[in-house]
């Protein structure tokens, strides 16, 4: 009895000293519940270390009862008020389902998506900034780290814990390669968000070239005449460009099975996507109508932002049924056949896509969901309905896990076609059942490789990982001061070549003289 006190007591103490020894972590996401929830996911990760993580929150989350359990640490964002920002973003999808061409699509996407979508995020940036109950509850809580959810344009949020003074890591989809000091190779490595691939021809490189150069600018010049109203600790007015190259770790949600290899420096890990979740058994609706298919079952699914029209979903309807498969779609729609179509406005969709009877999955080709599809070895049918859309699509297309169409433009018969072209087709299968194996042949997930390097920054810092290439302007970056210095000399080499041939043999550079006959 007294040895297993003894035991009991030496545990209590061990723990008590790991929590001692543990930092308090801030998770600072984009106030949407997809990238709150990464928070939720990282807790018991990092609680592994004996760190206690803590994650901002909108209120309207609240209200919607999907963060009631205790054991997550949450403190609100106070001056976003009910407004939830979800909806806010699917209304402006919305506006881009009328157009009938790519040129009219892509200039409804610039005006009517882009524009509208970075004001509304400036907006809701600057109230989180400026929101002195949310610092002020941040300041009291004394964090030893803040993890910022991304880095698009418009959410500067990055610019929080450098004001308070707190080190902060990126735990982001996307990554600037001018402020992590990432090599900038644009032959084979296309910008996200481009409609390229790894294999650009030469007018294709140009174009990714200027992209690529035109980010140095980009985070600056979108702040705008508002960068005098932030301050460092120092009390310095700062840019969100600036301010980004002072982040300890980016953490990036990638990986090279899901996109394209690219050059990587050691304070910049790909860890692949922190959704990524194993599948749980089928609730009883979904596992009745697969064990009801003949045929196998296709999931479709058109993610959270997208509402389709009634002509849409007609054509979508008529061109399932000219196959012999059943379809879990999620659209909040009535079924026109319940033998063959389970509609509903939220599906499992991990677990469905997890299930062997799943012959394929038909999606909006956004991210998250073609690395769930990939991770179960799900080929695809890519449902191309924004323009933004063209970097995955073309990615997906590329690495061979399916297809992708233009669902403004396809017909009913086109989409039962390409069901079946990609379902009977066995390279798709392959290729992505081959994938699914390297990716779930791994010695760690990716929340666990992700608490590791936050552990490790906690531990010692960054300076090991700091290249020296972060300190330069752009221009000693790429080293076209030198190309510029190297130009001049061959230049003035050239001109001296030429002046001594023209002094050694000067008969050469003669002009001769033509004598004309003369008229007799």
């Amino acid at each position: 009895m007294d040895i297993t006190l003894l035991c009991l007591l030496l545990a209590v103490q061990l723990c008590s000293l790991s929590t001692c020894n543990g930092a308090k972590i801030l998770y600072l996401p984009f106030p949407l519940y997809s990238h709150v929830k990464l928070g939720q996911w990282l807790t018991d990760d990092l609680h592994k270390y004996g760190h206690e993580l803590w994650t901002a929150y909108p209120k309207y989350l609240k209200s919607l009862g999907v963060l009631q359990d205790k054991k997550y640490n949450l403190i609100q964002l106070e001056k976003l008020g009910d407004e939830d920002v979800g909806e806010t973003l699917r209304k402006v999808n919305e506006k881009s389902l009328t157009n009938k061409t790519i040129l009219e699509k892509f200039l409804h996407t610039v005006e009517s998506i882009i524009q509208p979508v970075h004001e509304q995020l400036r907006e809701i940036n600057f109230k989180i900034m400026k929101d002195d109950e949310f610092l002020q509850v941040v300041k009291r809580q004394h964090f030893d780290l803040v993890l910022v959810g991304g880095t698009m344009r418009g959410m500067e949020l990055h610019l929080i814990p450098y004001h308070l003074g707190i080190p902060f890591c990126f735990l982001s989809t996307d990554i600037d390669p001018w402020r992590s000091g990432l090599p900038v190779n644009p032959s084979h490595t296309p910008i996200t968000g481009s409609e390229f691939t790894d294999r650009m021809d030469f007018f294709q490189r140009v174009q990714n070239t200027l992209m690529y150069m035109s980010l140095i600018f980009d985070k600056d010049l979108f702040f705008g005449d508002d960068r005098d109203n932030f301050k460092g600790p120092d009390g310095n007015a700062v840019t969100p460009g600036s301010v980004m190259s002072e982040a300890k770790l980016w953490l990036i949600q990638h990986d090279v099975l899901l996109d394209y290899p690219r050059p990587s420096m050691p304070n910049v890990k790909y860890i692949g996507d922190l959704s990524l979740r194993k599948a749980q058994p089928l609730a009883r609706q979904f596992k009745q109508f697969y064990n009801r298919s003949t045929n196998g079952v296709v999931v479709v699914s058109f993610g959270s932002f997208v509402n389709l029209e009634q002509p849409l979903v007609q054509k979508l309807f008529t061109g399932l049924l000219k196959t012999p498969y059943s379809y879990v779609i999620r659209l909040n729609v009535t079924s026109p056949d319940k033998h063959k179509f389970l509609t509903s406005s939220w599906i499992p969709q991990n677990d469905l896509l997890a299930n062997p009877q799943t012959k394929l999955f038909i999606t909006n080709i956004d991210a998250s969901d073609q690395n769930e599809a990939v991770a179960n070895g799900v080929p695809m049918v890519g449902i191309q309905i924004h323009t933004d859309q063209y970097y995955n699509a073309n990615r997906l297309q590329r690495k061979g896990y399916g297809i992708f169409v233009d669902f403004l433009e396809i017909t009913p018969e086109e989409i039962a076609d390409k069901i079946k072209y990609v379902i009977e087709t066995p390279s798709y299968k392959g290729n992505v059942s081959r994938a699914a194996n390297i990716l779930n042949d791994r010695p760690w997930t990716p929340g666990q490789e992700a608490a590791y390097w936050i552990d490790h920054v906690i531990k010692y810092g960054d300076a090991h990982f700091r290249s020296e290439g972060m300190k330069l302007p752009w221009y000693k970056f790429l080293c076209l001061d030198v190309f510029i210095f190297v130009s001049l000399i061959i230049v003035l080499l050239l001109k001296g070549v030429m002046l001594l041939v023209r002094l050694s043999l000067p008969g050469f550079f003669r002009k001769k003289q033509v004598v004309k006959p003369k008229k007799e």
